[in-house]
């Protein structure tokens, strides 16, 4: 066993101070959470609230808690991909309407919002449909992808979401196919989408038509006129005949 003189005891305990010293230096200057932007909690205040809160929301605590990590923008999207992986509804309806609000810089939750079109419940699947299309660009390839490998319902709402951001081609394909879908709900979701597209889906026209016409559903058929209205253009009208008063007056 070494045998240390009292000198050097003396100063191993003092580098051993300054060693310590440095530790506590360093971990109070570790970076701290930011400060929240004025009119909103801090992150790790919304993650509690919106995360492990077991208190019953009202819609009003909801808008504010919204609200507040809208305010957070980019930041709060890490948080907010975790709301959206939750099991409750209720959550995940907040983390997508903050999404949602948020719009380009909430290009982070792609791939969490295009797995939000298969959730089962329409204010989460419609509320990531939105939120994909306030993203714009960045959210076409992820839904081109979703479009080619889906199916029913889900595929369907990424194929709006990709032609309102104005890419028809990709996303007619299913619509149409839909369509001629013998499930009655299928053609009215089919239907209603072709109806928010608009006009950019005039390839629909056709099969629309005899769904106006013929389909046994009453909320098919109705589904498709409205949509061919909003699709077609609307009809010219003649012009006016004009009246005698109406009339220049001779050349004198």
């Amino acid at each position: 066993m070494v045998k240390l003189s009292r000198r050097s005891m003396i100063l191993l305990a003092v580098a051993l101070v300054v060693v310590i010293g440095a530790i506590d230096v360093l971990v109070r200057n570790l970076p701290t959470e930011p400060p929240p932007p004025s009119g909103a909690r801090s992150l790790s205040a919304l993650r509690r609230a919106l995360l492990h809160s077991n208190a019953v929301r009202t819609p009003s605590a909801e808008e504010d808690l919204v609200r507040e990590l809208v305010l957070h923008g980019r930041g709060a999207v890490g948080l907010l991909r975790e709301g959206v992986r939750n099991d409750d509804p209720d959550v995940r309806y907040v983390a997508l309407s903050a999404l949602f609000e948020i719009g380009p810089d909430a290009a982070g939750a792609i791939p969490e919002l295009i797995a939000a079109l298969a959730y089962d419940d329409i204010d989460s699947y419609t509320t990531a449909k939105g939120a994909l299309i306030n993203i714009g660009p960045p959210a076409i390839e992820p839904l081109r992808q979703a479009v080619a490998s889906g199916s029913g319902r889900p595929q369907l709402t990424a194929a709006e979401a990709l032609a309102r951001l104005g890419d028809v081609d990709d996303a007619i394909g299913p619509l149409l196919a839909a369509l001629q879908d013998p499930s009655p709900r299928a053609r009215y979701e089919a239907a209603n989408a072709l109806r928010r597209i608009g006009p950019p889906a005039d390839a629909a026209v056709e099969p629309l038509q005899k769904l106006a016409a013929g389909d046994p559903q009453e909320s098919v058929r109705s589904a498709a006129a409205e949509a061919l209205q909003k699709i077609l253009p609307p009809p010219a009208t003649a012009p006016a005949s004009q009246s005698r008063s109406a009339r220049p007056p001779d050349a004198q």
